[in-house]
């Protein structure tokens, strides 16, 4: 039997997989014969949609409700990514989801949804973090086409006369300018539609959305009006009250929704993802009692909801603010019993007692992730107080995450404790500075990440915590952060924790060691055998931080981070399996050395991993050693290091993989070996370079740049010395910056086809050079400069016309633009944003500024000479403008101006 249905498939992947899923379902020969032996067989695969028989017997099979739910995204263009929670919402609304006693729709939707996956009409696409995107093959789509003739229409083409009055869900997915308003009004008087969807790519011109059409939609239940440059929702969409689904997002320029909103009582779904320009939610929210989702919502606008409580059906409110006011009292949590994911509750010192605390009925709450329960870190609560409203907010026993922020009790609640709280994954402590006893955390056998931040503990009381003998999570912890317990004089045994993979450690002020007891080496012989990230901050006390064994100290580490320790001299031998060291801000002696893997079997010593280096303000170095810069390095960042005198810089070019080197105020560097710098090398593959003051090294700038083909970003700045910059051979030069480089004569031969970025300051020698004749029109879009004579050599001026971005800074001119340079205003044909910056002796802004027509912005900063516009104005184009520090007469009228682009623009 199978080898006959291999037969019919004709070796076609998705075939086989979506009959795989139906016969999956049912494990059973007469079912599997019915299969075999169905007429579907027989009939001639389409050849206009290339439908075959197995994907049409598949859908055959599907049981009726999820036979709409597929035909319903039909409604989707081909290659369009959704989402699970997406479409399952629509599910709902349409009324695709047959309620069940007791099961949440979205536990049925879901259900649903991944039983089409595992039959193969789904599949998943894409994933961003823990978002998963799904899709659904071109045949699987032409299928959903094919059997939703009638029932659903997706217009892409000027097709409107093809589609009948009878129709009940259509898409618009078109993007001639006014498609959407003409379908909008066309389609208005369909007397059975019930989804609209009129999603565009964003477009200055808004929909216009009039209001006798849209009190036409009466039985519509799905509404998306996504990326329609709207600016405001008419009122008589409160007439519409059989939606339940309405999706705003995208709307860049809507300032507010009308009160009629609240009206629509049976809305289950409102989404509002990027309307960056919205103030404020209707007042009246809470007659919204069916609503289910509001997403794209920032936590303020739902702080601002009185009587929160009566949305009974609401599942996710990610902030409530506790007042003593009617209507945001904590009492308004008792009924929201449908909430998931997170809830943060804040202000807890407006909670009286105990029995106000308990009515908020948070144990009730099972579909809770995640709670933050926090009190305000000003507030005068009495002790006893706190510790009563912290043991009447018990959550319910599925919850995986906890926070407790600024609670003043002195003892934990009776209810953390591992019988109850055998899922809690995480727990955080912040500011919690009376919390001394940790006996409690140590019972909760399932925790895997911990943060201590700003508590009272003693030493003897965290030494204890991470004994293994009394700890239960000992075995399971993966991440672990301590912040500022300033009474801890030395860290705990943590070297022994076998799945710990991130540790952070930051404003520990007692700690002056760390040594033998925190990395406690086990048996076999090695400590921290899971942690790849390690981070240490703000620990001034510490000098000391060693190991008695020198071998297998973070054997799998990968990142390790310190920073603002600066009494720390030395480190021990590192792991060689480090790809990130970032040192920022410390005491260092000695650069770090890793310790050596031998390799038994080939007696090889396996060389270092490291493909990041961070080395900044360290201002006791003096040597770098060859060590650091292993084979893999791709960046190397060496800043503020006042006393580094040596480098291995003949190393660099052998590091064939380095993309990025930069290294600044290292005044010393080289200063002691006359000889080192003469052969300054660097390899090919370099894209990015940045040299500033960085000692004798930059008198090799000229020999070194001659083999770097591949860089794209070249930034040299306080390098006194140098004379000239040959850049023949940097063939794809993006971004050039110099600056403060007053000896500098000549960029020679530079290559300006592909250079898109160009800065230059405290130059006043400089000349350019051209490296070729330019044929092809100029890709430069952003010029940086001090003097507009810049602008009249021959090289800069070619490339003037496709500038979109000038920004004049700290310039000694007084007038600019006049006269003969006024051409230079007039070749700026594409310019769009103008700024004047710190340019103390500037009188007034060009007179023909305004005859730049296609300028959006213009930006005057601490321009204190100036104090007056030009006689003719600014160019009408403008759209915005940025003003400080200017002479108090042009503040004035520029303000005026502004008011005008604002209440006509």
């Amino acid at each position: 039997m199978a080898k006959k249905m291999i037969y019919k498939l004709k070796g076609l992947l998705l075939a086989a997989k979506t009959l795989g899923g139906l016969l999956s379902m049912k494990l059973d020969e007469q079912h599997w014969k019915s299969i075999l032996d169905s007429e579907i067989w027989q009939l001639p695969q389409e050849e206009e949609n290339g439908i075959i028989p197995a994907l049409q017997l598949s859908y055959q099979y599907l049981p009726p409700h999820l036979k709409q739910c597929f035909a319903f995204c039909s409604l989707f263009p081909k290659n369009y990514w959704f989402l699970e929670s997406e479409l399952i919402s629509i599910w709902i609304a349409e009324g695709f989801i047959v309620p069940q006693a007791s099961i949440r729709m979205e536990e049925l939707g879901s259900n649903y949804f991944h039983e089409l996956v595992n039959r193969s009409f789904f599949q998943k696409i894409k994933s961003k973090g823990f978002i998963k995107q799904f899709g659904m093959h071109d045949l699987i789509h032409d299928l959903t086409e094919l059997i939703s003739v009638g029932e659903s229409s997706r217009i892409e083409k000027s097709n409107l006369h093809e589609i009948p009055n009878t129709i009940r869900h259509l898409s618009v997915h078109q993007e001639e300018e006014g498609m959407q308003t003409r379908c909008l009004t066309e389609f208005s008087h369909y007397n059975k539609l019930r989804t609209l969807m009129l999603p565009r790519r964003y477009s200055s011109n808004s929909l216009l959305v009039d209001s006798g059409v849209l009190e036409k939609l009466k039985k519509i239940r799905v509404l998306i009006l996504s990326k329609c440059a709207l600016k405001e929702l008419p009122d008589i969409i409160g007439k519409l009250i059989h939606i339940r689904y309405l999706d705003l997002s995208d709307n860049y320029d809507i300032r507010s929704l009308p009160e009629s909103l609240c009206d629509l009582y049976n809305l289950q779904t409102l989404i509002l993802y990027r309307c960056y320009k919205l103030e404020s939610l209707p007042h009246d929210m809470v007659k919204l009692i069916n609503l289910r989702k509001l997403d794209g919502v920032a936590p303020m606008f739902f702080l601002k909801i009185t009587e929160v409580g009566k949305l009974t059906s609401l599942q996710n409110l990610p902030v409530f603010k506790v007042l003593k006011d009617n209507g945001y009292k904590l009492a308004e949590l008792k009924g929201l019993k449908q909430l998931r994911g997170e809830l943060r509750i804040t202000n807890l010192e407006n909670v009286e007692n105990k029995g106000e605390a308990n009515i908020a009925n948070l144990k009730s709450k099972e579909h809770l992730d995640k709670l933050v329960l926090e009190w305000t870190s000003d507030s005068d609560v009495n002790l006893h107080i706190s510790e009563q409203v912290l043991e009447g907010l018990q959550p319910h026993n599925n919850l995986q995450s906890l926070t407790i922020r600024e609670y003043n009790g002195a003892r934990p609640p009776n209810w953390l404790d591992e019988q109850v709280y055998s899922r809690l994954e995480k727990l955080e402590l912040q500011n919690c500075k009376r919390w001394n006893d940790l006996s409690v955390i140590g019972q909760l056998s399932q925790l895997k990440r911990l943060y201590l931040g700003r508590t009272s503990v003693h030493t003897q009381n965290l030494h204890k915590l991470f004994d293994p003998i009394h700890c239960k999570f000992f075995f399971q912890l993966e991440s672990l952060s301590l912040e500022g317990i300033t009474m801890l004089e030395d860290l705990p045994n943590l070297g022994l924790l076998p799945c710990l993979e991130f540790l952070d450690i930051r404003s520990l002020p007692g700690v002056e060691m760390i040594g033998d007891r925190f990395f406690s080496t086990s048996e076999e012989g090695s400590c921290f055998p899971s942690l790849h990230t390690l981070h240490f901050n703000e620990m001034p006390a510490w000098e000391e931080f060693y190991c008695s064994e020198d071998r297998d100290l973070f054997p799998c580490l990968i990142e390790l981070q310190i920073s603002d320790c600066q009494n720390l001299r030395m480190l021990p031998p590192l792991s060689p399996s480090i790809e990130l060291l970032q040192l920022s801000n410390v005491g260092l002696v000695d650069c770090p050395r890793f310790w050596k893997v031998i390799d038994e079997s080939s007696n090889v010593t396996n060389s270092a991993s490291i493909t990041e280096l961070f080395i900044q303000e360290c201002p006791n170095l003096t040597i770098l050693e060859q060590g650091l810069l292993a084979h893999h390095l791709q960046q190397i960042d060496i800043q503020k290091c006042e006393q580094l005198l040596w480098a291995p810089v003949k190393r660099l070019k052998e590091l064939t993989s380095l993309e990025s080197l930069s290294i600044k105020e290292c005044p010393k560097l080289m200063s002691m070996t006359q000889d080192e710098y003469i052969n300054f090398e660097l390899p090919p593959s370099i894209t990015q370079l940045c040299l500033s003051d960085c000692g004798n090294l930059s008198k090799s700038l000229p020999g070194c740049l001659h083999n770097l083909t591949s860089l794209r970003d070249l930034e040299i700045s306080n390098c006194p010395n140098l004379v000239s910059l040959p850049v023949e051979q940097l063939l794809n030069l993006e971004s050039v910056t110099i600056k403060n480089c007053n000896e500098l004569r000549s960029v020679e031969r530079l290559q300006i086809k592909p250079l898109q970025n160009l800065k230059i300051a405290g130059c006043p020698k400089l000349l350019f050079s051209q490296g070729e004749a330019q044929t092809e029109k100029s890709a430069l879009q952003m010029l940086e400069i001090d003097d507009t004579a810049f602008m009249k050599q021959s090289v800069i001026k070619n490339l003037l016309s496709s500038v979109n971005y000038l920004r004049i800074s700290s310039s000694c001119e007084a007038v600019m633009f006049e006269g003969d340079d006024q051409e230079l205003l007039q070749s700026l044909t594409s310019l769009d944003s103008l700024s004047f910056s710190d340019c103390k002796n500037l009188q007034s802004l060009p007179t023909k500024l305004y005859t730049l027509t296609s300028l959006q912005i213009l930006g005057i900063h601490y321009c204190p000479q100036i104090q007056s516009l030009p006689e003719k104005g600014l160019p009408p184009s403008l759209t915005n403008l940025y003003f400080h520090g200017c002479h108090l007469a042009l503040e004035q009228q520029l303000e005026r101006h502004l008011a005008g682009i604002k209440k006509f623009g």
